[in-house]
């Protein structure tokens, strides 16, 4: 990453970046995950029950190449797998 030092970092920062993350817990989306966990018919077949005191959406691999751009980060490619379901996200924050 690079940019100016000071208060001024973050806007003036650029850069590209990879992020990869094992076994957490995305703590946002308690009721979502706990929605997923129920519908999710391979962990049913395997007779494995869901995980209902779990606070968040557990997930088995994070990961995606970031870019940060005068304080704005973006992705085309984050990717969230977990027992419950894939997801892919593409944006900016």
């Amino acid at each position: 990453l690079h940019g100016e030092i000071g208060s001024n970092y973050l806007p003036s920062s650029y850069g590209r970046f990879n992020i990869q993350v094992r076994d957490g817990i995305l703590h946002q989306f308690p009721i979502l995950s706990k929605v997923f966990s129920l519908l999710n018919v391979s962990q049913i077949f395997a007779l494995r029950l869901p995980d209902m005191d779990s606070k968040g959406m557990p997930f088995n691999n994070l990961t995606g190449n970031l870019r940060l751009d005068e304080g704005v980060i973006s992705s085309d490619d984050l990717a969230i797998k977990s027992e419950a379901m894939n997801q892919s996200y593409y944006g900016q924050l």
